[in-house]
């Protein structure tokens, strides 16, 4: 019982750990599209449509990842909680 325990606990800890990566992917991603600047083009009108789809493709890639992590805490939150149903049956067999 113990041992599932721990490998548990550590695949929350890797997934706290990727979490982490995600986020500051997700931060470097955030300030790219701030960053951005419309000299792609020579055209006022056609710059502004160019950044206009950048960022729309930015924004949705950041919906996907936000959705991923989202779905990897609900699993996470999923594992805790058998963690704890197990332990606590584990526990109130002895009594």
């Amino acid at each position: 019982m113990n041992r599932t325990y721990f490998q548990d606990l550590k695949a929350q800890i890797e997934l706290k750990h990727a979490i982490s990566a995600e986020k500051a992917e997700e931060d470097v991603i955030l300030s790219e599209m701030k960053s951005l600047k419309p000299w792609m083009a020579d055209d006022d009108d056609e710059r502004g449509n160019v950044v206009s789809q950048t960022c729309g493709s930015l924004s949705e890639g950041l919906r996907m990842e936000k959705m991923q992590y989202l779905q990897a805490k609900l699993q996470a939150k999923e594992i805790r909680q058998k963690a704890y149903e197990d332990l606590v049956s584990s526990h109130s067999s002895f009594l």
